[in-house]
């Protein structure tokens, strides 16, 4: 994908939540830098400091903690057209606990949060649209985690396949079982019934 499709998926998102002028667009734009990655390259690791904000235009990313056991545990995912990273090393600046993760290959836009910052400190409109996301990620967040506490492992497969079916088809079984918190055998079992 060139550069110009990468920019209009990112102002398309964008544009759910706001709307930019002309200029304002062409500088925000010109912050941004396309990246490729490798499938399974690690695009954070455990106690690296999220320095950038990223914009998926192909591929899928997993964030993944390994538990005291361990084990990978899931507790996220993002594809084409979302937006990527540990939010929360990357608003405080400290050490991830998680690993992100690229799923299978694929490009990025990417954002340094001081360039994201500035333009924030430049662009009211931007600055409202952060609030807006940030407000998204963490009603997402309470969500899954009501689910986690409230639903059965069984439930949440059935949740997640009928809010979700495509991301059985882009993200191994494997990933997707530790994500919902089932065996892998019980999630296969599950998914040969459906």
């Amino acid at each position: 994908m060139d550069k110009d499709q990468a920019y209009s998926i990112l102002l398309k998102e964008f544009n759910k939540y706001v709307s930019f002028n002309k200029n304002e667009w062409e500088d925000i734009r010109s912050r941004w830098v396309l990246r490729s990655f490798k499938k399974n390259q690690i695009l954070l690791a455990e106690g690296e400091i999220e320095r950038h904000l990223h914009f998926i235009v192909e591929g899928v990313h997993r964030l993944y903690f390994i538990d005291t056991k361990g084990a990978e545990q899931t507790v996220a995912f993002g594809y084409h057209g979302n937006f990527s990273g540990n939010l929360y090393s990357q608003i405080s600046q400290s050490p991830s606990h998680y690993f992100l993760e690229a799923l299978e290959q694929g490009s990025m836009l990417s954002l340094s949060v001081q360039a994201l910052n500035e333009l924030y400190d430049m662009y009211p409109i931007l600055d409202r649209w952060g609030r807006l996301l940030c407000q998204d990620f963490f009603v997402g967040r309470g969500k899954r985690e009501r689910e986690m506490m409230t639903m059965t492992a069984k439930e949440r497969f059935i949740r997640l396949y009928a809010e979700s079916p495509h991301i059985f088809q882009l993200v191994p079984h494997k990933h997707l079982a530790s994500y919902i918190g089932m065996r892998p055998e019980t999630f296969s079992r599950m998914w040969k019934s459906i």
